[in-house]
């Protein structure tokens, strides 16, 4: 709800497109892997580039005390191996979106947070949403829930974002970092929901808002659309209501929304599964549960006064 909207509104105003090389935009060396085997701008949205899940780039640059952590982070990340071909698989990457933010800082020529802030955050009034260690935001971490102990940092995290990566790189990354509430939510999925329906939005225009939650044919197996999830045949997180025609997203700490794009419902469930050591994997659990029991909800409401909107 930061990296891939800012995203948006760069392919809204032609000064980027979906299937765009990556290396067209950052002017990358040949030798790197993601400009040798032509990793685009869709394969990064829909988590197919072939870059692993994961690095600990926050461990590497605090060990050598590198001056500027994130071009450091930037410049191993394009210089490393691919696990696979481009579009061959899924698999969920970090890396993926840590490049996606290089890509909007330099077509944008503004660092994410403030991008995102004053073309959508701000315009919509959306006055606890940001980033905390980046541009000044109208709020202060004493808002926001503690995501508990980090034992690398030693210290308790509060307002402060809870992956390392983003921290090591200043709080604010392409993966990781956004503070919000659920009324902020909300209204931005619902003004995202709008330009979809009716394309009567002033910040999003539904033709590329219609494609970004359009489901993916390839890879093979794929629920992905561009950024978005979609629920899957079995043991889905959406639980088992949301229909296929529906897109969200899931958070490390276990946030995580889901849209019905035929019914306009929106369930956001923002909790907490790691404030404790060691974080609970009921969430597994919970998330299905509290999906479907809010979607009947929500369905129920609408079947009673179909003119009213539905929170």
């Amino acid at each position: 709800l930061a990296t891939t909207l800012a995203i948006l509104l760069l392919v809204q105003e032609g000064r980027i497109t979906w299937n765009q090389p990556i290396e067209k935009i950052l002017e990358l060396p040949r030798s790197s892997p993601v400009a040798r085997f032509g990793v685009t701008l869709s394969h990064l949205l829909s988590h197919c580039s072939g870059l692993p899940a994961y690095r600990p780039y926050y461990f590497w640059s605090r060990k050598h005390s590198i001056l500027d952590p994130k071009m450091w982070t930037w410049q191993r990340l394009v210089s490393g191996p691919l696990l696979y071909m481009p579009g061959e698989r899924p698999l969920y990457s970090d890396l993926d979106f840590m490049l996606l933010e290089w890509v909007v800082e330099s077509v944008s020529g503004q660092p994410l947070d403030r991008f995102v802030e004053r073309r959508i955050y701000e315009p919509l009034r959306l006055e606890r949403t940001g980033f905390l260690l980046g541009h000044a935001p109208p709020f202060t971490a004493s808002e926001f829930a503690s995501t508990g102990m980090c034992r690398f940092r030693k210290q308790r995290l509060q307002g402060v974002v809870h992956d390392r990566n983003a921290w090591a790189v200043g709080g604010v990354s392409g993966h990781a970092g956004l503070f919000s509430t659920a009324r902020d939510l909300w209204n931005l999925l619902g003004e995202l929901y709008r330009a979809y329906l009716r394309g009567d939005s002033p910040i999003f225009a539904q033709k590329p808002v219609r494609f970004m939650w359009k489901r993916r044919k390839k890879p093979p197996k794929t629920t992905w659309t561009l950024c978005f999830d979609t629920p899957s045949k079995k043991n889905s997180s959406a639980g088992d209501l949301f229909p296929k025609t529906s897109v969200g997203h899931l958070g490390f700490t276990g946030c995580s929304f889901w849209l019905d794009l035929s019914s306009g419902i929106i369930v956001i469930l923002l909790t907490n599964r790691i404030a404790f050591h060691p974080p609970t994997t009921q969430i597994r659990r919970f998330r299905p549960l509290i999906h479907s029991l809010a979607y009947q909800a929500a369905q129920n409401m609408l079947e009673s006064d179909r003119n009213e909107p539905t929170p």
